[in-house]
């Protein structure tokens, strides 16, 4: 598996795959190196939560979602993860659910009921829509989900 140096960045210096990876001499163990993270993360970029959902996507070789997949045609909703062609004529998205704990947009009423929009008008056009906390992400359960629902699709194939 290979990681951009955003990639790594994303992960943060305490996680454990960027300890390992200074542990073996790959990332310098100190200093700007490309693992340090930012001050925090820049509206737009990318979750810790869903850096680490691509990893274990990632491990378990399930397939590559598109990232930040404009789905609607007449609105600018987009999900974080969707796979929108699969050879089995399903489309899957996935969303990362943040600011639970911190009192983020989408619990604040307005970007609560613009989610609720934008969850309705993804079943009404035919979308499958999973939604994991990054709890659940980092526990290991939303991908075990995802590999399920692909596990589930090619048996019905």
């Amino acid at each position: 598996m290979k990681l951009s140096a955003r990639e790594l960045a994303a992960l943060g210096k305490d996680h454990p795959l960027v300890r390992q990876l200074r542990a073996k001499g790959v990332l310098p163990s100190s200093g700007n190196s490309t693992a340090t993270a930012k001050s925090g993360p820049v509206r737009g970029s990318p979750s810790k939560g869903e850096e680490e959902f691509v990893l274990q996507l990632r491990a378990l070789r399930l397939p590559a979602p598109e990232r930040e997949f404009r789905f609607h045609p007449n609105r600018a909703f987009r999900f974080d993860f969707a796979w929108p062609k699969l050879p089995c004529g399903r489309r899957l998205a996935v969303e990362i659910e943040g600011g639970i704990h911190s009192g983020g947009r989408h619990v604040r009423p307005q970007g609560y009921k613009r989610d609720l929009e934008k969850y309705n008008s993804a079943v009404a056009l035919g979308w499958t829509l999973l939604r994991f906390s990054s709890s659940m992400v980092f526990n290991g359960e939303a991908v075990q989900v995802v590999q399920s629902w692909f596990l589930a699709g090619s048996a019905s194939e």
